[in-house]
């Protein structure tokens, strides 16, 4: 299938989630008009998509880096949809929406203020076993750099503050590692230091990986950190690839059965 045309277009960053429950998939985009966030839906398993809903009611400017979730726990906030997506448009900052009308409408309009810093963005969402919403984020608005979140125990509706869950040797925009072509090349590439998080549907521990730049000559390890306490206390980062090399290790993803 393909997403339907329409005045905004759809201009990439794309994010898909599913509902477990009504297959429903939602496809998240950024738009040719550099706008709100919209929301495509799909209920035949992506053969077709409806026309999109705004995701971020309320907002005009540039809307970018979008994330979302659905809850797919039994019980009360199950089948609610969560986005997030930082405000580039002088209005600075990460905004939470919710759905919780199978993605018919979002709300609330201009969303729910995560961060107001001017180096959010990355932002990440997840959902535990017991409804709990987590938003997790790179904040680099200050030194150090660190990877930052919020929980919400009424679906969305309030946030605790915020917990430093990792904190960062990069510096860049962005956390950006100064990757290259090769070791001698001057010719560089984007990269950042967003999270990736995921939540055992047994007991609920957290469980999230970024990469950073370590210490000395090498520009890019991954890590990985864990939560057995819904995200109050983290464990000592610990470093995934094993090579004592300066090759580089990336962008990674992170899945638990």
């Amino acid at each position: 299938g393909e997403l339907p045309d329409n005045p905004s277009g759809d201009a990439g960053d794309p994010v898909l989630a599913r509902d477990e429950v009504t297959g429903t998939i939602y496809f998240a985009t950024l738009t040719n008009t550099l706008g709100p966030i919209e929301v495509f839906r799909s209920f035949n398993n992506g053969n077709s998509f409806t026309a999109p809903v705004v995701a971020t009611p309320g907002k005009t400017g540039f809307q970018d880096k979008p994330w979302m979730t659905v809850d797919n726990f039994p019980g009360t906030g199950q089948g609610n949809v969560y986005v997030t997506a930082t405000d580039f448009s002088g209005v600075s900052g990460i905004y939470f929406f919710r759905s919780t009308n199978q993605g018919t409408s979002y709300g609330p309009s201009g969303g729910t203020l995560i961060d107001p810093s001017s180096g959010v963005q990355g932002s990440w969402i997840t959902v535990g076993p017991n409804h709990t919403v987590y938003v997790f984020y790179f904040d680099g608005s200050a030194a150090p750099q660190t990877i930052k979140m919020r929980r919400s125990f009424d679906f969305g509706a309030t946030f605790t503050p915020a917990v430093t869950v990792a904190t960062l040797n990069t510096t860049a925009v962005g956390g950006n590692l100064g990757l290259t072509r090769d070791n001698a090349s001057a010719e560089t590439f984007r990269s950042n230091a967003f999270p990736q998080v995921v939540v055992n549907p047994v007991n609920g521990h957290l469980y999230m990986t970024y990469n950073n730049d370590p210490a000395g000559a090498d520009k890019a390890n991954v890590y990985f950190t864990s939560s057995t306490d819904g995200g109050v206390n983290w464990s000592t980062p610990v470093r995934v690839n094993d090579d004592s090399t300066t090759n580089d290790q990336w962008q990674p993803t992170i899945a638990v059965t």
